[in-house]
Parts: structure tokens; C-alpha cells; sequence
């Protein structure tokens, strides 16, 4: 449904929306209930943690579509190529006209999903280190648990290692995609 534009919109958008709708169908709960925002803000940032972590990957390789072009020999007797977006192959790849706005798209997402959020993550972590390290758990380290709570309490940080690996590995695996299917070298590299 829609072009690239759309497309690109909608995968960034859509864990956004579902994150505020639960947001705010749970401090409309609490309000009912005459309980209080900072029960539904902690509850809140527990979905919203699960939910940005589970999608930052399959987010990230989306967005990263915009950039990946194939070439194609457009006049053969000069040796002349046009390079046309591998998702959408009527755009071509040139940073203008129909390609500016999805490279414009892209790239507020992409600051958004794979630079923003694991920073966010890091900044949560480094904010609970002392009680999951002191084995007190604080109402915050309890909401973003999602994060740390696989790992000996030393390495609570140790997820945003994993997370990163998996980022690059998305990136490079998806930057080095050839026309043949093949991108065993780049699995190699960041494996």
C-alpha cells in the first residue's frame, strides 16, 4: 500500500503509536481507578522498552532500504549505468527528486530507532546500575528488568553489547547484499 515514502513512514511510526496508545490507555486506567501517573508511567515504560527492543532490528533493516541501490547498464555502447532503489525499482537512486524525501524519511528514523533508542537503553542502565548491582531493585529498575535481568548483575550492560552487535551485523549484512542473494562475506566480518 503507498510507495517507499509510505512505507518508510509506517515502519518508523507505527511501534510510536502503539507505545502512546498504550500510554494512554494506561494512565486513563489509572485515572479511572484513582491511582497514580507514576504507576502508569513505570508500567508504560516497561511496554515501551519490550516493544522498541523487540522492533529495533526488523525497524532498522526497513529504514535501511532507502539507501540500498542496484545498478543496471542503461546505455551499453558507453558503458552508462543507472543505479535504481532495490525496494522500489521505478525510483532511482540519485539523493533528489522522488529519492530526497525517502533518504530525508530514512534518516529522521534512523536517528530516531537505531541511534536514539539504544542510547535511551544505556541512559535507563546506567540510571538503575546501583540497585540492580546492590541487589535492591528500584520501581525504575523493575520497569526496564526487560534489559538486564538475563544477565549476572554484574554485566546488567551486557544486552546493549548484544544489541549492538546485532545493529551492525543488520547494517553491514544489508549494505553488502549483492544482486546474486550472496552476503556470507559481510556475516563473516561482524560475526
Amino acid at each position: 500500500v503507498g510507495g517507499l515514502t509510505t512505507r518508510v513512514a509506517f515502519n518508523g511510526l507505527w511501534p510510536v503509536v502503539l507505545t502512546l496508545a498504550v500510554v494512554l490507555a494506561l494512565a486513563a486506567r489509572e485515572a479511572a481507578h484513582k491511582g497514580s501517573l507514576r504507576s502508569a508511567a513505570l508500567r508504560s515504560l516497561k511496554f515501551a522498552v519490550v516493544v522498541s527492543f523487540c522492533v529495533l532490528p526488523s525497524v532498522t533493516r526497513s529504514l535501511f532500504l532507502a539507501f540500498q541501490c542496484q545498478s543496471f547498464g542503461f546505455d551499453d555502447r558507453a558503458s552508462e549505468t543507472k543505479s535504481y532503489l532495490t525496494a522500489s525499482l521505478d525510483i532511482e537512486c540519485s539523493g533528489y527528486g522522488a529519492h530526497q524525501p525517502i533518504i530525508a524519511l530514512a534518516v529522521g528514523f534512523i536517528v530516531l530507532w537505531p541511534l536514539a533508542m539504544p542510547l535511551l537503553y544505556v541512559l535507563l542502565l546506567y540510571r538503575c546500575r546501583r540497585s540492580i548491582q546492590s541487589h535492591q531493585p528500584s520501581s525504575l529498575s523493575r520497569a526496564i528488568q526487560f534489559l538486564w535481568s538475563d544477565y549476572e548483575d554484574t554485566y546488567y550492560w551486557y544486552e546493549m553489547i548484544a544489541l549492538t552487535k546485532k545493529l551492525v551485523r543488520e547494517h553491514v549484512r544489508e549494505s553488502s547484499y549483492t544482486s546474486t542473494g550472496s552476503s556470507t562475506a559481510s556475516d563473516a566480518v561482524v560475526t
